[in-house]
């Protein structure tokens, strides 16, 4: 999947403007996806863009009055392109497209209390999806994940509920499901077909009920088989024996035939009011990742959004991902999108002002955005070699903007400069130039007042 080109003729301030993504957009590290960057100053229609691309491939609507649009988007999918026409509301398309957005708009719709809660649930959902991905063996993505944070495959513990209770899926054929249902219990061991029909009763039931308490059944199953793991780890008395944890590898390895079953029991049932909590091991502590760092959290959420929802062939609108993230984990985002995804032959476009983001991208997949001085929209060729460049020259040549025009810096280097011509102060205006971080300017300045800086350093 790739959009080619987006022609605006007319959409929320944008008028007469084609923003052409046909340039060679494929990852340098993969051939298996296409990446493109969107860079630019505030007010250049960036999350314009993403409203314009989401109100084409999904049923959300941005514009308040739809017979004020005129737009196309050329796009290509499976070797063979198409055209999207804002004017035709009758067409058929096949393509998923997600938004992810991590700026303060999104946050200020929200209040406090509203905010909060929606966190709470959205960890509980996430972690919920996590041991879905255990249990059914597509759990690499969110190791990888993890890994990145300095987490293992063997220090991940998911914390049971003690009354795990599951929810049978919208659409789901009773019929099928009760298929499954007969075929897990033939093949379940005999302690556990024990434990089963310990909590089966089916002459006080009528047929629907019995599907759900046939899978409620399975889950206390799950739940009896976690509560027996043990955890041979040296920590700290926290508590967490006290807490039905299941170490996901040791559960993975002994009970694999039962996680088959569970494979084909997840298409007809959700894993949402299984988890309570899920436990990191860091220096032999358990630590829940709701005590996580905020940027540690933002992380794996974030990531963990986009394992679950990402489709094979869709379009990926990421704003602003470098926000509250780490400088590591921002050098390293696009090299993840890579590990995770290179599979899916998806289009991620990616917002940001992020250098650390562009050092790890070609120019093909750089799309600029400039506004001219008479106010008109304009896309700008970017010809630099932006791959491994340094952040500096990225900032000077890629967003054009000096890295030490900061107005406070520029006084501190004017003002030592000042004291390093005179002989009264040279003193004092070489203890400020070794304050200075490694920079063109502290360089310039060596060059300008070499012997003077030799000399007073080794006072």
């Amino acid at each position: 999947m790739k959009i080619e080109k987006i022609v605006v003729k007319k959409y929320k301030g944008i008028e007469n403007f084609e923003l052409d993504f046909s340039t060679n957009t494929e990852s340098i590290l993969s051939k298996n996806y296409n990446l493109s960057l969107l860079i630019g100053e505030n007010g250049t229609f960036k999350t314009t863009f993403f409203q314009l691309i989401l109100e084409a491939f999904t049923d959300k609507s941005f514009e308040k009055n739809m017979n004020d649009v005129d737009y196309t988007i050329d796009y290509s999918l499976n070797g063979k392109n198409y055209t999207y026409y804002s004017s035709n509301n009758n067409q058929n398309i096949k393509v998923k497209c997600y938004s992810f957005s991590y700026g303060l708009i999104d946050k200020l719709k929200l209040n406090t209390s509203v905010r909060t809660n929606y966190s709470n649930k959205y960890i509980r959902d996430v972690s919920n999806e996590m041991l879905e991905q255990f249990l059914t063996r597509n759990d690499v993505q969110t190791i990888r994940v993890f890994e990145k944070l300095g987490v293992k495959k063997n220090q991940l513990f998911f914390e049971l509920r003690q009354t795990p209770y599951p929810k049978i899926k919208d659409g789901t054929n009773d019929e099928k499901l009760n298929d499954v249902l007969e075929s897990i219990k033939n093949e379940l061991s005999r302690e556990m077909q024990h434990y089963y029909f310990k909590n089966l009763d089916r002459r006080s039931r009528s047929k629907e009920s019995n599907v759900l308490k046939d899978v409620k059944a399975l889950y206390s199953t799950l739940y009896f088989f976690c509560k027996k793991s043990e955890l041979n780890i040296n920590t700290p008395k926290i508590g967490y024996k006290k807490k039905y944890c299941l170490l996901s590898t040791q559960f993975v390895k002994e009970n694999s035939t039962l996680l088959e079953k569970f494979t084909r029991l997840s298409k007809f049932i959700s894993y949402d009011t299984i988890v309570k909590e899920i436990w990191c091991e860091k220096n032999k502590y358990l630590l829940p990742i709701t005590d996580m760092s905020s940027g540690e959290l933002s992380f794996i959420l974030r990531m963990e959004e986009l394992i679950h929802k990402v489709e094979d062939h869709s379009i990926i609108l990421i704003d602003e991902p470098e926000i509250h993230l780490h400088p590591r984990w921002i050098s390293e985002y696009i090299s993840l999108l890579d590990e995770l995804f290179k599979g899916k032959k998806c289009h991620f476009i990616i917002a940001t002002h992020s250098p650390l983001l562009v050092a790890n991208v070609e120019p093909e997949n750089l799309i600029g955005l400039k506004q001219t001085r008479d106010g008109n929209l304009q896309q700008k060729q970017i010809d630099f070699k932006s791959f491994g460049a340094d952040v500096d020259r990225i900032l000077n040549e890629v967003f054009y903007a000096e890295p030490n025009e900061s107005r406070i810096v520029q006084q501190y280097i004017k003002e030592t400069r000042k004291k390093l011509y005179k002989e009264n102060s040279r003193k004092e205006g070489v203890e400020r130039y070794h304050r200075m971080g490694d920079s063109g300017e502290k360089f310039q300045l060596f060059n300008e007042f070499y012997k003077i800086i030799k000399e007073y350093s080794k006072k």
